[in-house]
């Protein structure tokens, strides 16, 4: 089953999002975003994470702890610093 829950641009929701998220025993989480990227990664150590991005931002990659290749980054359409 899959899940599409959303915060409704409300910030102040994506931390008790991602825990309700966790609490709820699921196999995958998957994310788009930075504020429910890191929310969701410090929420969970044991699940797997799906960190979707529309565009390679660094800063929040080194938020989350993934490094992007260099070979990758050559090849994106935008890199934000």
């Amino acid at each position: 089953m899959i899940e599409n829950i959303y915060s409704d641009g409300k910030a102040e929701r994506v931390t008790v999002i991602a825990a309700e998220i966790v609490r709820s025993n699921v196999d995958l989480i998957i994310t788009a975003g930075t504020p429910g990227s890191l929310a969701v990664k410090a929420a969970t150590t044991t699940i797997p994470i799906v960190f979707f991005f529309g565009g390679f931002n660094l800063k929040t990659a080194r938020a989350i702890g993934v490094t992007i290749p260099q070979n990758v980054l050559l090849r994106a359409d935008e890199v934000i610093q």
